[in-house]
């Protein structure tokens, strides 16, 4: 988005008008010693040393997450759009995050906040949760989310469908335990205890060439060896009152190449969005 402001010098009793392609410095040079007949005012310095500002001034950023206009007294000013669809995400704290967030529906014995929820009834008990109303159609993609709290159990993942409550019925389930435990379950049967979690911890399930994938902070740590079905919702099932889940963000992520963004495993032609020729690497 492009904010533009008029810009004048006012330089020992004379205005100065400005066109593109030059500097100017407040003291009327273009920093090279020489008195241009006409200059550009930087953003930068509007509205400092004694400039005073009435020509164009290009505040675009280039950014699609902010709106940019022109600050009080000169200069730029941007302001985030978070919420706003971008290429591939969503925009949150001024810039594109990959997946949208997730909205809830079928929520029992929680509390609901945008993309966040808490147990909130029902005592230690598998008898809270909710499921996403979106959902990975097909192909690749992945649900991440985070909690904010230790003693909290917790399941959540990936399920086609959702019969109740419980953990056991969620197909692939990152499973963090009240005593501290990561632990991965599969429609209840326990596949392996994978370290510690911690509340600063990110969590994804994801589907990557037909393989589900754990991963803790970026780094895998376990490999399903159970064929997907589709489709698959983000499903929650909350043990302690006080258990949360934060920050939960679904992506669906189209398998072809070509599909317009430029996803993991994936090359393109170098431009912003992936052509025709974007090549799929092995293992995707």
């Amino acid at each position: 988005m492009t904010a533009t402001r008029p810009v004048s010098l006012a330089l020992h009793g004379l205005v100065l008008s400005l066109a593109a392609g030059m500097g100017v410095a407040c003291d009327g040079s273009g920093g090279d010693g020489e008195e241009p007949a006409t200059a550009t005012l930087s953003a930068a310095l509007c509205g400092t040393q004694g400039c005073t500002c009435e020509a164009d001034v290009d505040c675009d950023d280039g950014n699609a997450c902010t709106s940019d206009g022109c600050a009080d007294g000169g200069g730029c000013a941007f302001a985030a759009l978070d919420g706003t669809a971008c290429a591939g995400g969503t925009c949150s704290a001024g810039s594109c995050v990959e997946g949208t967030p997730v909205t809830w529906s079928s929520a029992v014995n929680v509390a609901v906040n945008g993309n966040d929820l808490s147990k909130i009834a029902g005592g230690p008990s598998w008898n809270a949760g909710a499921v996403s109303t979106g959902s990975i159609a097909s192909g690749r993609g992945y649900v991440q989310f985070g909690t904010a709290e230790l003693d909290g159990a917790k399941a959540v993942g990936l399920s086609v469908g959702s019969a109740g409550q419980g953990y056991g019925e969620i197909d692939f389930a990152f499973f963090l335990s009240g005593g501290g435990q990561l632990q991965v379950y599969e429609n209840g049967t326990l596949r392996g205890t994978f370290g510690s979690w911690a509340v600063d911890d990110v969590f994804r399930v994801e589907i990557v060439g037909g393989v589900v994938r754990y991963l803790k902070n970026g780094a895998a740590v376990y490999a399903s060896g159970v064929a997907p079905s589709y489709p698959l919702l983000v499903d929650v099932s909350l043990f302690h009152v006080g258990a949360t889940v934060t920050a939960a963000r679904l992506h669906d992520i189209a398998e072809a190449c070509g599909d317009g963004f430029i996803d993991e495993g994936e090359t393109c032609d170098g431009g912003a969005w992936c052509a025709d020729d974007c090549t799929l690497a092995a293992g995707y």
